[in-house]
Formats: C-alpha cells, sequence, structure tokens
C-alpha cells in the first residue's frame, strides 16, 4: 500500500483528472485497520516506525506454549470465523467456548492451519481479554518464514 497505492495520484490519468477537477493532493498517507501479531513469547516493548503506537496487539502461538501461558488462567476462547477477525468480540452466551484445554484438544483434533482465537473472562459479562492465531507447531517453517522465538 505504501509504494503503490498510495502513490496512484501521482500517475499521469490521475494527475490531469485531479487538475481538471482543481483538487490537489499534499499528503498520502495510509491506514489500515486491523491487528499486529507477534509471538506470544516474546515480550513486545517497540512499535515498529510503520505502526501506531497504540496499534491494536495481538499474538500467536504454538499448544505448547499456549498451554504453559494460559493454563492456570481461568480464560474461556472462541474459535473466531474469517468475518469476525476485524472486529472486537462480546461475550455471547449462545456462542460455544472453550476451556484452555479443550480450546487445544480440538485445535489439535480439527485444524492444520492457524486458527484465530478470542479470549473472555469466565464471569461471561466481558469482552474479549485476549486475541491470538493457534498456529501448528511447524507452522513458520512450512511457510517458510523467520521464527525467531526459542525453540
Amino acid at each position: 500500500m505504501q509504494t503503490r497505492q498510495s502513490k496512484l495520484s501521482e500517475q499521469p490519468a490521475a494527475r490531469a483528472l485531479l487538475d481538471e477537477l482543481n483538487i490537489q493532493i499534499d499528503q498520502t498517507i495510509c491506514l489500515m485497520k486491523g491487528r499486529l501479531f507477534y509471538p506470544l513469547t516474546e515480550a513486545i516493548t517497540q512499535t515498529p516506525d510503520i505502526a501506531a503506537n497504540d496499534h491494536l496487539r495481538a499474538w500467536w502461538v504454538t499448544p505448547d506454549d499456549f498451554i504453559q501461558r494460559f493454563n492456570d488462567k481461568p480464560i474461556q476462547w472462541q474459535f473466531l470465523q474469517k468475518k469476525q477477525w476485524l472486529a472486537t468480540q462480546v461475550y455471547n452466551e449462545n456462542t460455544v467456548y472453550f476451556s484452555n484445554k479443550d480450546a487445544i484438544d480440538n485445535f489439535r483434533d480439527d485444524y492444520q492451519h492457524p486458527v484465530c482465537i478470542a479470549g473472555f473472562m469466565s464471569d461471561e459479562s466481558s469482552r474479549e481479554i485476549q486475541r491470538g492465531f493457534l498456529v501448528p507447531k511447524d507452522w513458520a517453517k512450512r511457510i517458510n518464514i523467520i521464527d525467531n522465538t526459542p525453540s
């Protein structure tokens, strides 16, 4: 977006139309909705230069690291459909929620790809408090990315 779409107004056809309409573009910026996902096991203290300091953060995690982090926490997990990814989720009594262990068991049994999940406190009256992707153990290697988290 930064190198292509935000520069479309500089193309000759766009320039001609903008001049004809007496519109001048002084500055272009890119605004993208969503979250940046970080490895759960990595403490994030610095924001990337291209992101706002208050951007939404989430994580990705393997099943073993998920259990290690959340095992003793009273969180209920909702598996999200793609259409739910951008919006903050609110607890809904008609939705299926999983305990920490059941979420991992369900993931290991039914999924071979990353799955987006949202976590809620057990009091059933909250907005989500956690957001992330459960990923298979060898996920980073399969898609050929660099996984900087400790093994």
